[in-house]
């Protein structure tokens, strides 16, 4: 993968689920100049430092240190996460003949990043098309991007979604005075961040937290620095994440829908905010509608308008309990406990209590 390892969840889960299942997990990142300390894990991990850390120099190079670095490890399965890592992975499994997976995260074609850069989106266009076919285990985070991916490449992948580890709830809640929002994630383009805080900015009826680093991190503070009522958290490590943010009232999900990537997302602070039992504001999209229509975990809004996000927080402040509620039971059966055994499964071994 190229993200910092110190801030994927849904790879701390696989890791260490495999690991438990009885492999000896290598979790292969980046090194960046910022980047922190890792806590001890039940896998190994190891950073790859880059001479570029943007732009297509940056992926040539990564994929080269990675394809490297992988032929002289002694592995019996390679897993590469999105296309960004696909080629070194598919490489060095075919030179190894070693059995070799793809865990697609995101419609990596569509990011934001992409948008207005035809020549880089041919250019994975081409990977997505000419990789990501023949002998290879797929899977993503959810049915609708399965669907999507199935048109794209003709193979089918298995669904791993995105649901944290469980987690004690206590009951119904009452909401707080004043409304504590919070968002946890990348701070990236496209995510709402400007449009929360234009709605709730210097408005001593909300309080906003903003958990967190990312590319536009300078311009969000920028924007919040007129404003009291905005807090920013920095990185917080995925062991300490859930005790903050269960101390919140509400939850943001907000995405722009010029982005397919979005459209499609299944982002892990969306089930993150469930087992915190906090009601979500989320965007209509596919996978969001689907969960709060069988659970009613919080409202959904189809633009990022200042009155649509004003009017969910007043309509989950009036009925706080309620929504409190169904997140503590939709909580029980969104956990990764069930997505485990499937990882298992997809992997061909033998299901454990985990």
């Amino acid at each position: 993968m190229t993200n910092d390892l110190s801030q994927d969840q849904r790879m701390h889960r696989i890791c260490a689920s495999l690991s438990s299942a009885g492999f000896e997990v290598l979790l292969v990142g980046r090194q960046l100049q910022d980047s922190l300390a890792l806590e001890e894990y039940s896998f190994q991990t190891k950073r790859l430092r880059c001479f570029f850390n943007s732009g297509l120099l940056f992926y040539a190079e990564y994929n080269l240190r990675l394809f490297l670095y992988l032929l002289f490890q002694s592995v019996e399965v390679i897993n590469s996460v999105d296309l960004d890592t696909l080629i070194a992975g598919r490489l060095a499994s075919a030179l190894k003949r070693k059995r070799f997976m793809f865990d697609a995260h995101e419609l990596f074609t569509e990011v934001p990043e992409l948008e207005n850069k035809p020549f880089k989106k041919w250019i994975w266009s081409i990977v997505e098309r000419g990789v990501v076919k023949g002998n290879m285990s797929c899977y993503t985070v959810n049915r609708y991007l399965a669907k999507e991916l199935l048109k794209r490449t003709g193979k089918e992948f298995d669904v791993i979604y995105n649901y944290p580890i469980a987690q004690k709830i206590s009951g119904p809640r009452d909401i707080q005075t004043p409304i504590q929002l919070v968002y946890q994630g990348v701070l990236n383009a496209g995510r709402g961040l400007e449009e929360m805080i234009t709605a709730v900015g210097s408005d001593d009826k909300y309080s906003l937290h903003i958990i967190g680093r990312g590319d536009i991190e300078n311009e969000i503070k920028d924007s919040a620095s007129l404003h009291t009522n905005i807090h920013f958290h920095g990185f917080v490590s995925p062991s300490q994440l859930h005790k903050l943010t269960s101390q919140f009232d509400i939850g943001l999900n907000l995405l722009s829908d010029r982005s397919h990537n979005y459209v499609y997302s299944s982002a892990n602070k969306f089930f993150d905010y469930i087992m915190a039992g906090i009601p979500v504001i989320s965007m209509d999209f596919p996978e969001y509608r689907q969960v709060n229509d069988e659970y009613e975990i919080g409202i959904l809004i189809d633009n990022l308008s200042q009155e649509s996000i004003i009017t969910a927080i007043d309509l989950i402040s009036q009925q706080y309990r309620r929504f409190s509620q169904h997140c503590a039971e939709a909580s029980k059966e969104l956990n990764w406990s069930g997505e485990a055994k499937k990882l298992l499964e997809i992997y061909g071994l033998p299901i454990l209590q985990i």
